[in-house]
């Protein structure tokens, strides 16, 4: 039998190329939280828009009428968060420290689960404190949103001019159709879908405390935040209410089932 010998030639050209690509990758790792602010302010943006331009046609200035809708927004969410975090974070510690005695009860093998929940259930309060320690940087990342979508809602009347002096008059009414056209159905979108989160969450947590669920401030926040997800969100949404719901009686079970049925 012969031997053949291959030989792999990388010139010059792959090495540098090889670094090229790399870097790259450190740059956008570097750079995700700053894009991650960008495209959440932009999504803001979008949001309101119509508002800020229904407030101008009234004759209020547009920085104006942007620095009022963005402080209600803004506030209205900082003030759920504060009225919601003492709650959220008490009932989910012992919806945690109930889980493994729950999951027991139903499970129809003998599973031993406190080996591997235990350490996560004691890790809570340092998680907690954690949270707590990383407010500053989340307040600054909120700032900084704020800001960036402040500038983006108020230079928006500015855009036509703006396509007009980098691109001849077809091409900028081309772009200048094409954003209008972006911001009409992803900020119907977002509109929506903000909407459609807080309703589920609150009808939620209206359901969960009908039906005498307890950890229903939780429960609402996963239902809420999992409607983000089409389809799946819900079904997802619906397994810890429907185990909580069967800890305590079938019909609490199927009560909860149904509700994230219909």
């Amino acid at each position: 039998m012969s031997s053949k010998k291959i030989t792999v030639d990388l010139s010059f050209r792959s090495y540098i190329l090889a670094v090229i690509v790399l870097l790259s990758i450190l740059f956008f790792q570097n750079i995700l939280g700053i894009l991650i602010l960008v495209f959440v302010s932009f999504l803001i943006t979008v949001a309101v828009v119509p508002f800020v331009d229904f407030l101008e046609r009234k004759r209020i200035p547009r920085g104006l009428s942007t620095f009022i809708i963005l402080l209600l927004i803004f506030s209205g969410i900082i003030t759920l968060a504060v009225s919601m975090i003492s709650p959220l974070i008490s009932q989910t510690i012992g919806f945690l420290q109930q889980l493994p005695p729950l999951i027991a009860r139903l499970a129809p093998y003998n599973i031993d689960l406190s080996g591997a929940l235990t350490p996560q259930i004691t890790s809570v309060p340092g998680n907690v404190l954690k949270l707590a320690a990383g407010t500053f940087s989340s307040l600054l990342a909120l700032f900084t949103v704020i800001v960036i979508s402040y500038y983006l809602v108020a230079e928006r009347s500015h855009l036509k001019t703006r396509l007009e002096s980098w691109f001849d008059a077809a091409r900028a009414k081309r772009y200048l159709h094409s954003v209008e056209e972006l911001e009409k159905r992803l900020g119907s979108w977002v509109r929506g879908q903000i909407f459609l989160m807080f309703l589920v969450g609150f009808l939620s947590y209206i359901g969960f405390v009908f039906i005498g669920l307890p950890s229903a401030v939780p429960l609402a926040v996963i239902a809420g935040v999992l409607e983000l997800l089409p389809n799946v969100g819900p079904t997802v949404a619906a397994v810890p209410a429907v185990i909580v719901g069967f800890s305590i009686s079938p019909t609490h079970g199927l009560l909860a089932l149904g509700g994230y049925k219909y």
